[in-house]
């Protein structure tokens, strides 16, 4: 429920790559409770550790992602491309 995909194939690269790297990492879709509220942001955590997240976000899906950390200073704008998303994502969770 939501206005964003739930799969698309950039978010599948991004989460097959992350997975990979950090056979640990678990990854989810905000979760809304109405039907036009914007649910294009996926975060992923090391199992066990959920003070640290790794957010991005997309109303389609689709680079280019708005990547943000938990950390004070981690922020990018427009990242274009699955891999470079998956590459950063996995820097700031190691």
């Amino acid at each position: 429920m939501g206005t964003a995909p739930s799969m698309t194939p950039d978010l599948r690269q991004i989460i097959d790559r992350v997975a990979a790297e950090i056979p640990d990492v678990e990854w989810q879709q905000l979760a809304v409770s109405h039907p036009a509220d914007d649910d294009g942001l996926w975060f992923f955590r090391r199992r066990g550790q959920d003070w640290w997240t790794v957010q991005i976000e997309s109303w389609t899906g689709t680079c280019p992602f708005l990547i943000e950390g938990s950390r004070d200073s981690e922020h990018l704008d427009q990242v274009a491309t699955p891999m470079e998303v998956a590459r950063l994502v996995i820097d700031w969770l190691r």
